[in-house]
């Protein structure tokens, strides 16, 4: 199991734009993949979940990886994240 901790820089948030980014490259993997933010945890493979945090910008969350795939996973998804950090603003 890796946990790690993260956050999103991008102005907006994890609104539907980089919600959508991170939830497809976490629906690549076999690994559970665990978002969680305010005590509250989600399944990082579902939109709704991810969106219904309403993670706004510059405040950590945890992301929890368990499976065969994790390393990978969590791989993957570190770099996405960096991606949506660096996504132009509006």
């Amino acid at each position: 199991m890796i946990e790690a901790n993260f956050r999103i820089t991008y102005p907006d948030g994890l609104n539907a734009r980089p919600a959508t980014m991170l939830v497809a490259v976490a629906n690549s993997y076999s690994s559970k993949m665990i978002l969680e933010y305010q005590d509250t945890r989600v399944t990082l493979k579902s939109i709704m979940g991810v969106l219904s945090l309403g993670i706004p910008a510059n405040v950590k969350f945890k992301l929890t990886f368990d499976g065969d795939d994790e390393g990978e996973a969590f791989q993957a998804v570190d770099k996405i994240i960096v991606n949506i950090n660096q996504l132009p603003c509006k």
